[in-house]
Order: C-alpha cells, then sequence, then structure tokens
C-alpha cells in the first residue's frame, strides 16, 4: 500500500483505491485543528510516520490507515514443487487491503487510544465531529494525569526526605549512645583508679610521711585520674542542638520525639 515517508506531509497508510479518500479525510481533520489553533505536523514513530497535533502544550499523534487481513498468495510453480517434496516455504501470506479505514488518536502512556473506523451504517467521514472533542478531552485527561503525577512525586519527596531526617536523627542518636557508653566506661575506669589511688595512699601512710618522690607520684596519679574522668568536664561540654534549633526540628511533627531508636 502506498505510504507517506515525507516529514513535510500528512501522514496516511491506505491503499491505492483508497488514497483520494484518506487524503479527503487527512485534510478535513487538518483544517479542523487549524481553526481552533492548533499546530499540526508529523513525526517519524516505529518504521513509519504520524501525524502530530499540538493542543494547549500537549502532543498528540494520530494515524488513519486501511485494515488489511492476510491471505494466501499464488505460489509459483518452483515454490509448489518444494511443498511437493516437503521443502519450506516462507511467506506464502500476503496483506490485503480491505477497504476499511481507521482512525486513532494514541496520546501516550496512562491515557487509552480512541479510534473510529468504517461501519455499514455511518462511513468513517461521518464520523469525524468526534475527532476534535476527542483530542480536547485526551488533553484534559493528560494533564489531570499530570497534575495526579506531581502530587504523588510531592509526596514521594516529602516522605524520601522525612526518611533522610530519621537517618541523621538515628545517625545522632546512636552516636550520642556510643560516645555514652564509652564514658561510662571511662567514668568506670576513673572510679576504680582513685579506688586504689586511695588504696595506695593509705600504703604508702602507714610507715609515716611519705618521701618527695613518692608525694609526687601520688599528685601525678591523681592528675591523670582526672583527666581520664568525663564528670571533670561534662559541665563544660557542648551537647550539640537538642533544642529548637535543631536541624531536624521541622520533621518534628512527623514522629515522637521521645522515641529513641534501636541502636544496630
Amino acid at each position: 500500500m502506498p505510504r507517506n515517508a515525507a516529514p513535510h506531509a500528512a501522514a496516511l497508510d491506505v491503499s491505492k483505491d483508497k488514497f483520494h479518500r484518506g487524503l479527503c479525510i487527512i485534510n478535513a481533520l487538518l483544517k479542523a485543528c487549524a481553526k481552533r489553533g492548533w499546530t499540526t505536523g508529523t513525526e517519524w514513530q516505529i518504521r513509519t510516520y504520524v501525524n502530530t497535533v499540538m493542543v494547549d502544550g500537549k502532543q498528540i499523534t494520530f494515524r488513519l490507515r486501511e485494515r488489511c487481513r492476510q491471505v494466501e498468495r499464488e505460489l509459483t510453480d518452483e515454490e509448489r514443487e518444494d511443498l511437493k517434496r516437503g521443502r519450506p516455504v516462507y511467506h506464502t501470506k500476503i496483506l490485503q487491503p480491505t477497504g476499511s479505514l481507521h482512525l486513532t488518536i494514541k496520546p501516550g502512556a496512562g491515557v487509552g487510544p480512541h479510534g473510529w473506523e468504517d461501519a455499514p451504517e455511518a462511513p468513517l467521514e461521518e464520523q469525524l465531529d468526534a475527532f476534535c472533542p476527542a483530542l480536547q478531552r485526551t488533553v484534559e485527561a493528560l494533564k489531570a494525569r499530570h497534575h495526579q503525577w506531581t502530587l504523588e512525586q510531592a509526596q514521594r519527596d516529602h516522605q524520601q526526605a522525612l526518611i533522610e531526617a530519621l537517618k541523621r536523627h538515628q545517625a545522632a542518636w546512636n552516636t550520642r549512645a556510643e560516645q555514652l557508653w564509652s564514658e561510662v566506661g571511662a567514668w568506670q575506669q576513673a572510679e576504680h583508679g582513685r579506688g586504689y589511688l586511695q588504696a595506695a595512699r593509705r600504703e604508702l601512710l602507714a610507715n609515716g610521711p611519705p618521701p618527695p618522690a613518692q608525694n609526687a607520684w601520688l599528685a601525678w596519679a591523681a592528675q591523670v585520674i582526672a583527666a581520664t574522668d568525663p564528670l571533670t568536664v561534662v559541665a563544660e561540654r557542648d551537647f550539640g542542638p537538642w533544642g529548637d534549633d535543631h536541624p531536624d526540628q521541622p520533621f518534628a511533627a512527623e514522629y515522637r520525639p521521645d522515641h529513641q531508636p534501636r541502636i544496630g
């Protein structure tokens, strides 16, 4: 069948017998689009050109084609001889135009196509009045779908931001918890050190006043223990943003602030 292969011309896929009729239908559709201020053109898609129309910023494609059916073709003498000998013969069926024209709109994924075709009670020419309203409805459906997608994307972005905030909250909580237990261990070690130092002092004093060297060692040991005791600096420590200036404060309403995440 003749098939348009020029990007500057209207696209249709019909037989030679229906070519003039197809041109008339395409011409009527393009005039109806131009009357409404819609821009039309053609675009290459999947081995063929299709017609395009821009409606309110949305591009829609439509095709006019003639339906075909598969029929057995006449075999050559050589092919008939191959069949008798059991040899394979390929492409024994061909597409034959039926004379029935089919007009379809394909807006894209998510919105089903619209279509009209010849019927005994109504040829395609009598159904063209429904073409432009269908384009408008399709555009409205596409806009509604895009709006819904935008809302869903905003919700996904918010949820992702919340997840990231909770991850930061848990990481900070884990870090502080690890630091706490590290300080507990250091404090326990300091407590043991002070107990040992008291026992050593009592042992040294049991034989009278200790000499200067032993007093110097006792003073040095007390300094070492005090330096390792976290309680000596707890009052001066910067505990970080635990108040209203916490970086995750905007997300505070999304989770219970008294919830302590599990340390993994």
